[in-house]
């Protein structure tokens, strides 16, 4: 967690989506649970977001459901919200050789405007396809106002003068300081189908 993310109740809030994202991939037996995320900060060292995740899962033995576990997969490389999207669907294709059906997403209950709105219809999903779940934070002592702010200013807004994040200097500024070790993204060449979404911005 960043300084001003510490004392807030992130940390019980988090743990609570990954225990939702556990339960809801337990219903279905044929879903891919993906946690995404990258190496994004320095002083964490290099372990990815989704990594931490899936270790959390692990500590919590997969919230009594350890039939997720080989279902379960991480994506390394995303740097923001958008990203974690894209990047999550070319890491299901690298693992099934093919594109989901349908995508759930678990996540903050007052991001879901940027999610469904924003970058789904950026990358021209099917809303029917696209089911979001959001999730209240926890504790008193998180500041939903204060994040409901932050969410328009920095994210919102943003993302909808630059869907794609490639020139906004919020999101670009975002995108290399969330990739201190100067990580490559593969997906590439590892999902050819996607190369022009993937390189948008270039």
């Amino acid at each position: 967690l960043l300084d001003y993310q510490i004392g807030h109740d992130i940390g019980v809030t988090l743990i609570d989506h990954i225990k939702q994202a556990v339960l809801l991939a337990s219903k279905d037996p044929e879903s891919l649970l993906l946690f995404s995320g990258g190496q994004t900060r320095l002083m964490a060292g290099p372990k990815s977001e989704g990594y931490s995740y899936f270790t959390v899962a692990e500590e919590h033995f997969w919230f009594g459901e350890m039939q997720v576990r080989k279902r379960t997969a991480s994506e390394e490389y995303a740097r923001d919200s958008y990203e974690n999207i894209i990047f999550s669907i070319a890491r299901f294709n690298e693992i099934t050789s093919r594109f989901p059906s349908h995508v759930t997403i678990v996540g903050f209950d007052f991001k879901e405007e940027r999610f469904i709105s924003q970058h789904a219809k950026a990358l021209r999903l099917d809303k029917r396809l696209v089911n979001y779940v959001g999730l209240p934070p926890l504790g008193k002592r998180f500041d939903l106002a204060k994040a409901k702010l932050g969410e328009a200013e920095n994210s919102v807004k943003p993302f909808t003068n630059d869907p794609y994040g490639c020139r906004d200097p919020i999101l670009t500024k975002k995108r290399h300081e969330r990739n201190p070790y100067k990580r490559v993204v593969p997906y590439e060449f590892s999902v050819p189908e996607l190369k022009d979404v993937l390189n948008w911005c270039d």
